[in-house]
């Protein structure tokens, strides 16, 4: 009825509406009804949406959000090779409410959003709890709620999307669906300055005791001689992204033990020249760094890791831990030390080295299954997928839970603190807190 509607508008002698089948290409030669008319087109200023017909009020144009960039705090847009392009936006608080800048004027809800962008249209889109969950990986620990990223990928590159435009898969023999944490390593080594720096002024600051854990860890996995494949910068020369290989690629071996000794199957981002700034990035095997390790105190940063009532997460594609320092072994362990020194004379000394202690124990075990799930991978039986499962937050958590293996060690340093602590002022004693 729109069609011949639109036809009605045509001059005199030209109102035609055209109803046929069309092969698409784009679909896999899928046979599509056809609808076409000789009237006006539509353009972006004629499309206006009349209240009711929308979740806001009054009448609203539409726009996409290219034309709509002035609404954001910051837009960049970063060209990564062979055309493809990375859109970060900036999305500030809206005045004192829960809501981003950008939900002034805006059609829809103004939640921060990743997308893959294919011909305009925006394919597995991840927003809300889902987006701040998967958002580390991409390099945005924290702040995902402000940050949006949308890989825009040219009109001629080797994808298309499905008959009925619910995804996008690659174009070739393995006609799997191209998910947008494919492209997380591309977004995490071309994030813009200014959008690190943001992400670094509300990530909290590291201690010296996560410090002095991380270089604890770093020399048992030299020790371990555990090695990844790794960016290198070389002088020149343009290197395709290792497949499979690279901090952030996603193997295609599904499970079990099958496929692992076979070829790992071609993604998006190995079709694509890493460019890398004015260096080219090489893969190249390094050993492996220990992870940074991130404590979290807030229950809204624990849940937006989605490790709400379990204790760690593991980020391999930016090779960050987050510690769940809300989780019940942390608190048991805590406990487990205030009454163990409960008839100390300065309770508030008792609990702040508790506090502590039950802090770094929980902290260690967990960093210490990471490393050794990691040191997994030179163990031939073990394939990626086992190494994958010891990583998991719910195998983490069973780790936390072991707390009380190397509680011994807390004992003997805050025996040592609290008998100092007793000890003339001008005894000529120092004693360190191990």
């Amino acid at each position: 009825m729109n069609a011949l509607e639109a036809a009605a508008k045509a001059p005199a002698g030209r109102r035609i509406t055209d109803i046929k089948g069309k092969l698409i290409s784009e679909c896999g030669d899928t046979r599509k009804l056809a609808i076409w008319n000789t009237g006006p087109g539509l353009s972006s200023v004629e499309l206006v949406l009349h209240e009711g017909t929308y979740p806001r009020d009054g009448r609203r144009q539409f726009k996409p959000n290219p034309e709509r960039s002035d609404a954001f705090g910051k837009v960049e847009a970063v060209v990564v090779g062979e055309g493809v392009r990375i859109h970060f936006l900036y999305d500030t608080a809206f005045q004192d409410g829960g809501h981003n800048k950008s939900i002034s004027g805006s059609l829809t809800s103004s939640v921060s959003t990743a997308a893959i962008v294919f011909r305009g249209e925006m394919y597995d889109v991840r927003k809300g709890r889902k987006w701040q969950a998967d958002a580390p990986a991409f390099g945005i620990p924290f702040g995902a709620r402000h940050i949006s990223v949308h890989v825009e990928l040219p009109d001629a590159f080797p994808v298309r999307h499905e008959p009925n435009r619910r995804l996008v898969q690659l174009a070739g023999a393995d006609q799997r669906q191209v998910l947008v944490e494919e492209f997380a390593e591309l977004v995490f080594r071309n994030r813009p300055e200014w959008l690190v720096e943001f992400i670094n002024s509300l990530a909290p600051k590291s201690s010296a005791s996560t410090e002095d854990l991380r270089k604890e860890l770093q020399d048992l996995l030299n020790q371990l001689r555990v090695k990844t494949k790794s960016p290198r910068e070389v002088e020149n020369g343009l290197h395709l992204v290792d497949e499979g290989g690279a901090r952030g690629a996603r193997p295609g071996h599904k499970g079990g033990t099958v496929g692992d000794s076979g070829r790992t199957p071609i993604g998006p981002t190995d079709l694509i020249f890493d460019p890398g700034g004015a260096k080219r990035a090489n893969i190249s095997k390094n050993l492996e760094q220990a992870p940074k390790i991130i404590p979290l105190r807030d229950e809204e940063d624990v849940a937006e890791k989605g490790i709400a009532g379990k204790a760690a997460r593991y980020v391999r594609e930016t090779n960050q831990l987050f510690v769940n320092l809300t989780y019940s072994a942390v608190g048991a362990a805590q406990e487990d030390l205030q009454l163990r020194y409960a008839t100390y004379e300065e309770p508030e000394i008792v609990r702040e080295l508790a506090r502590q202690w039950a802090e770094r124990l929980v902290m260690g075990r967990i960093g210490y299954a990471v490393v050794f799930a990691q040191a997994k991978q030179l163990i031939r039986e073990w394939t990626s997928d086992d190494v994958k499962k010891a990583l998991e937050p719910e195998s983490l958590s069973l780790a936390a839970d072991g707390w009380r293996d190397a509680v011994s060690t807390a004992y003997r340093s805050i025996s040592r603190r609290l008998g100092a602590a007793k000890v003339p002022e001008n005894a000529e004693a120092e004693v360190t807190w191990a």
